[in-house]
């Protein structure tokens, strides 16, 4: 399991960001910057948008992601939060048709249920998951030479399924990610940063700019 530390910031100071991670010592860009589009899903009431925001000590994401104009290579991802530790499963689409996604995830998507954890496939049963909002923003890829990950999401759209209205975000997010053995690397390097850590969901923001949840 993992942290992710996030520091949200108007996109007008992307040059500082920039600029002060430029001189961070053994600090380099691990990727070519890329699309990443992901799809949302939750209950018909929101239930896991809601124990997001009441900071519930364990707590899931469900959604589809898939990057650059690639969608027919999209994969399903569950993301598991255990209080400030949280970690992924990620599982290769096998085909199904795009155009079904209001069953991705629930009981009549067999595959996922065959290939999910007995926990995983438990709650896909039981909480019968739309497809809510889609999220959409440009990532830049850097990596320390202590292990820790950076990454700055930028131009961030938000859409309701559904609606053709896009909703475009005024802040960017730099993260950092990094395992328990690099904690005291990250805490070094955030705690360099020019601006705050604070919590910023882009789902739970999402679901503000459609007017699905106030809380932003």
């Amino acid at each position: 399991m993992r942290y992710e530390i996030k520091i949200p910031f108007i996109k007008n100071d992307l040059s500082l960001v920039l600029n002060s991670l430029r001189k961070i010592r053994g600090l380099s860009e691990q990727y070519k910057e890329r699309y990443i589009h992901s799809i949302y899903f939750d209950t018909k009431d929101l239930q896991l948008a809601r124990h997001n925001i009441e900071g519930l000590s364990k707590r899931y994401k469900f959604r589809i992601r898939w990057y650059d104009h690639q969608f027919k290579k999209y994969n399903y991802e569950i993301k598991k939060k255990d209080n400030k530790l949280g970690e992924k499963s990620v599982y290769e689409n096998n085909g199904t048709d795009f155009n079904d996604v209001e069953n991705f995830y629930n009981k009549k998507n067999k595959y996922l249920l065959a290939n999910t954890s007995k926990e995983e496939s438990f709650l896909i049963k039981i909480l019968n998951l739309k497809p809510i909002v889609k999220v959409s923003y440009l990532r830049k890829y850097f990596l320390h030479n202590s292990g820790v990950r950076l990454t700055i999401d930028k131009s961030i759209k938000y859409e309701e399924i559904g609606k053709s209205l896009k909703h475009f975000d005024n802040y960017y997010v730099l993260e950092y990610k990094f395992e328990k053995d690099n904690y005291l690397s990250a805490q070094d390097l955030i705690k360099n940063s020019i601006f705050n850590p604070r919590r910023y969901s882009k789902y739970i923001k999402a679901l503000s700019c459609v007017n699905k949840l106030v809380y932003y």
